[in-house]
């Protein structure tokens, strides 16, 4: 398999290859740098300084900070998984299905700069939490948001990542539509 055959389907130009793979090798690299590192650095502090039991409250009490070890996936959805299945379905599966968003982001060429962001954004928060949960087991969790009746589950930096990630993916496609419809009208 040669190199032009390999970026056939993503309509590049053989000279257009390394200049497009060079800028979007640096700008999705940069990202997943930032937020992987706020991630860890977030979760370094926590699990050193904050005991499991203890809880600090702030802003009126609607945020707080406590120590909480995730043994599962969001909202410890899979913690009574037990051996190989766990491994599978918690460590295997998301690392597969994040290489293949990592490709994805690198190599299609139509993908325009939100959806990029956007991306790099739920794979580096998938990245820190996969870190967490293939070194320690469990992924340090340790915000909660309590607005009257409305909370959250316990959460971290990379679960921010996620979320804003996926938010900004489908806000960006919204209004894509929402321009394409309003271009068909007039």
């Amino acid at each position: 398999m040669d190199l032009k055959s390999l970026f056939a389907p993503f309509n590049l130009k053989t000279e257009e290859i390394k200049p497009f793979l060079l800028k979007r090798i640096v700008l999705v690299t940069l990202l997943l740098i930032v937020i992987i590192g706020l991630d860890q650095a977030s979760k370094h502090y926590i699990r050193h300084q904050l005991s499991p039991l203890s809880q600090y409250k702030f802003v009126f009490n609607l945020l707080t900070i406590e120590r909480v070890q995730n043994t599962g996936a969001f909202l410890s959805l899979g913690d009574t998984l037990k051996g190989p299945v766990k491994v599978i379905i918690l460590n295997i599966v998301p690392l597969l299905v994040m290489l293949f968003g990592l490709a994805f982001v690198l190599l299609a060429k139509s993908i325009d700069k939100a959806n990029i962001y956007g991306i790099a954004l739920v794979l580096g928060g998938g990245l820190g939490n996969l870190y967490d949960r293939m070194l320690y087991n469990s992924v340090t969790d340790f915000l909660f948001l309590k607005l009257g009746f409305l909370q959250t589950g316990v959460f971290n930096i990379a679960d921010m990542a996620i979320m804003g990630g996926m938010f900004t993916i489908l806000i960006h496609s919204y209004l894509k539509d929402r321009k394409a419809k309003q271009n068909l009208e007039s």
